[in-house]
């Protein structure tokens, strides 16, 4: 019987919580973090992998069961100042990671049982978009773009629409992430773009009734409804929060065949989690938005009560007694 291991990144606070429901039931549990300034790979052969951490020196065996909760290498974070030499060495070091974490992952496959394939939980939005069209779910009608003309064009024709970032390259004037927001575009705002700018995807923007959150885990979703369409502040992204009057977050039950066609999306995505992203019109239409595989949950959980570190504890500690 293997030890638990999960692939998370520092600021995560999600996988403190599961690994402490999986401490509670007196399991063996370690945590890698992507991010962490003192990890490195001591060594690799057939029989074990040996990986210095900030908590130590973990050694992962054939056997071991792996959960890659954020396996994707982190983004490279740019301020203004910076010059050419230094972000081309921020980028080889960048290159450099993720090169040597896909030579781990391949080991873990071979070797270890694995929740979740590490490589399945780096998703390109535009694929996602394709298959969940394929599935026929109602999608808005997108583009990706770097050009203002083609912008222009998109914002004629459906008057309002929804930016938000593809790339993983993030600029910052303060040296820290900024996050990935959605924002209004009309023909008002239009003329504070530049002629070119960095891809971005557009898509028609939907006057929603409500949007949904669904946390997706072993073929289990967990639904909660955001009525956020009220709020100024929130209306085109709720995660633009009103800490003085917080959006009502409710429980909801999600028609079967539609949850049905969610999971088929995540199933040909060969994601085994991840938080789906949905929108419901003035007509109760469903426009599904996106998945992103490593979605918080605890936003979802908490509220609604549905306790889902708990049960990927659980979940974990069974799956990691299978032989």
């Amino acid at each position: 019987m293997g030890k638990i291991i999960i692939l998370s990144e520092k600021t995560d606070a999600i996988t403190t919580d599961i690994m402490t429901w999986i401490m509670f039931y007196g399991k063996e549990v370690y945590r890698i973090n992507r991010d962490d300034a003192n990890l490195k790979i001591l060594f690799m052969s057939k029989e074990y992998i040996k990986i210095k951490t900030s908590f130590g020196i973990i050694i992962i065996n054939q056997g071991d069961y792996i959960w890659a909760r954020r396996a994707a290498p982190y983004s490279i974070f740019v301020t203004q100042e910076e010059n050419e030499e230094l972000l081309q060495r921020k980028i080889f070091q960048f290159q450099e990671q993720k090169d040597i974490w896909h030579s781990v992952y391949w080991w873990l496959i071979n070797h270890c049982k694995c929740c979740e394939n590490p490589f399945s939980t780096i998703v390109n939005k535009i694929n996602v978009l394709e298959i969940a069209c394929k599935e026929r779910l109602l999608v808005p009608d997108w583009i990706l773009t770097s050009d203002k003309k083609e912008l222009t064009l998109f914002v004629e024709k459906h008057k309002k629409v929804a930016a938000k970032a593809f790339n993983t390259l993030n600029y910052s004037d303060n040296g820290y992430s900024m996050k990935s927001l959605t924002n209004c575009i009309t023909s008002r705002n239009l003329i504070q773009i530049p002629d070119f700018f960095d891809n971005l995807i557009f898509q028609k923007y939907i006057d929603k009734k409500y949007e949904l959150r669904c946390f997706l885990f072993n073929e289990k979703l967990y639904t909660m409804a955001i009525f956020s369409q009220k709020d100024k502040k929130t209306r085109v992204d709720f995660r633009h929060y009103n800490d003085a009057t917080p959006n009502r977050f409710i429980p909801f039950r999600m028609p079967k065949e539609y949850a049905n066609k969610l999971k088929r999306v995540a199933k040909k995505l060969n994601l085994f989690s991840g938080s789906f992203d949905i929108l419901v019109d003035k007509k109760d239409n469903y426009h599904f938005l996106e998945i992103n595989p490593v979605g918080q949950f605890g936003m979802v959980s908490f509220p609604c009560n549905y306790y889902i570190d708990r049960e990927i504890a659980r979940y974990l500690i069974d799956q990691s007694k299978v032989k």
